[in-house]
């Protein structure tokens, strides 16, 4: 792992490139409207018409291999 750190600064060092370094310390407020898309959220699931199953929305269904009505999968 420091190795990597190492060969990283040399070749930054080679080309003359600088490494981005905050002006300001990040604020709570800033910090939490960052994370507020972070949040897990659970999964939507729909029952297949056909067989009644729980599966997820616009998914052929892995039961009985039915989507929209149709036939797709052979099951």
């Amino acid at each position: 792992m420091i190795n990597t750190y190492i060969l990283l600064y040399f070749l930054l060092k080679q080309y003359n490139i600088d490494m981005a370094v905050a002006q300001r310390r990040t604020s709570k407020t800033k910090k939490g409207k960052r994370r507020s898309h972070h949040a897990l959220k659970i999964p939507t699931i729909t029952f297949c018409p056909k067989c009644g199953k729980p599966i997820r929305p616009h998914c052929v269904c892995s039961y009985c291999g039915y989507y929209n009505g149709k036939k797709i999968l052979n099951i």
